[in-house]
């Protein structure tokens, strides 16, 4: 799916170091972040790319994929791209230490959970299944696309021996585009010789109103509207120890009635004809034979939609190791509405002089599989930051099998007066 790219306004980078505290020295802070990426934990990532640009996916390289099949397959994709801008202010009142920011991005998720026999119906067709039932549910696919807009309102509370950092967000979403696909249950029985078919089947298929999105308008008309909050809190203790809990992007899009929606419910068993095989794959396609299936085709159904975010809650503790140049790292990141797992990491920051610093962390969860990540920040010219990082490093070693790629990079700039 094409990205428009644009440069916007956004909330600041997650750079901070166990030790660190507010700078006096600068009280503003702009800066642009970027980042793309996503892991499945049984197919390659080579193999989504190919049915996504509709390349040709023949019966042997069909096969060999299915061999790497879990009985619960999930994978997903993220993609966030934008600027931000941060200004502390004085005081409000009698307090000081507030700060304020605005954050705009472009951003793009998507997720899957499958099974095996839900892939080997699909592209395979039901005839291997013969004298069997094929259990293709639950399955679950949500994709979207949307603008964020935020807003951040924050204070630094200082004390003898610690540090508070607290902020909240408030954003408006435009919606760009939703999909959201949902199979509750799914069965299908092929009798010996496809003399009888049996199907039960529940679930639902709902995809926003493409038409009102072009490419080369910036801003509306959109296809939905909605709001999300986030809320980050942060402690850093002199002695070297740092913690951090956030909870964001928890919200919804509502999308316009325009969407259109296909819903079943329904058990239905197709006798007194021969079908060997209902589904027909052709050309990285799977269709249902329309001649003995009619009675499957729903019409769709204008209405509206609500769709939750992936929302992110994440917890993380760091401490810097006395008279070493070394901090180690431990966190758990869950989701909410999306088929991430719980992830559970460790790592180390080595402090490689006092402008640059190189990051490792090693996990397990996610979208399956053990993740390995490396980022690098260099300060520069006292006021200029950069970031970059590569994830799913255990990739690198299995190029022919590739689960996941990832990239971060994001750059700053501190000014004393803006």
């Amino acid at each position: 799916m094409k990205k428009i790219i644009f440069f916007l306004f956004t909330a600041v980078l997650s750079l901070h170091a166990a030790g660190a505290g507010p700078d006096t020295l600068f009280n503003t802070q702009a800066s642009w972040s970027f980042f793309a990426g996503g892991r499945t934990n049984s197919l390659p990532a080579s193999f989504y790319y190919r049915f996504h640009r509709g390349g040709f996916l023949d019966r042997p390289y069909l096969e060999k994929n299915a061999q790497k099949l879990k009985q619960d397959n999930i994978g997903g994709f993220d993609y966030k791209n934008g600027l931000y801008l941060e200004r502390q202010i004085d005081s409000i009142g009698k307090r000081s230490d507030f700060f304020v920011g605005i954050r705009l991005e472009e951003r793009y998720h998507v997720s899957t959970a499958f099974n095996s026999d839900l892939f080997k119906l699909s592209f395979f067709g039901n005839k291997i299944f013969e004298g069997a039932t094929a259990s293709a549910g639950p399955f679950n696919f949500r994709s979207l696309s949307y603008r964020y807009y935020g807003i951040t309102f924050g204070k630094w509370m200082k004390k003898t021996n610690e540090t508070y950092r607290i902020s909240g967000e408030l954003a408006y979403l435009e919606g760009r585009r939703g999909i959201e696909i949902e199979a509750k249950r799914a069965t299908m029985t092929t009798a010996t010789d496809g003399r009888f078919i049996q199907l039960d089947l529940q679930g639902s298929y709902y995809e926003s109103d493409s038409t009102r999105f072009k490419g080369s308008r910036f801003l509306w008309p959109s296809s939905g509207n909605g709001f999300s909050g986030s809320i980050d809190i942060e402690w850093w203790q002199n002695d070297g120890h740092f913690m951090r809990f956030s909870a964001r992007d928890i919200g919804f899009i509502d999308w316009k009635s325009s969407g259109q929606n296909y819903s079943a419910d329904t058990a239905l068993k197709f006798d007194g004809f021969i079908i060997p095989n209902v589904i027909t794959y052709h050309d990285s396609l799977f269709r249902m034979s329309t001649d003995s299936l009619k009675r499957l085709n729903p019409e769709a159904v204008r209405s509206s939609k609500r769709i939750f975010l992936p929302a992110w809650f994440c917890m993380e503790y760091i401490r810097s190791l006395p008279d070493l140049p070394l901090a180690i790292n431990v966190g758990i990141t869950a989701r909410a509405y999306t088929s991430y797992r719980p992830f559970l990491y460790s790592g180390c920051t080595w402090q490689v002089n006092s402008n640059a610093k190189l990051n490792l962390t090693v996990g397990t969860g996610g979208w399956g599989g053990i993740n390995a990540n490396a980022s690098f920040e260099w300060i520069f010219l006292n006021s200029w930051r950069l970031q970059t990082g590569l994830m799913q490093l255990e990739s690198v070693f299995s190029p022919r099998n590739v689960r996941g790629v990832g990239i971060i990079a994001g750059i700053s700039k501190k000014f004393n007066s803006l």
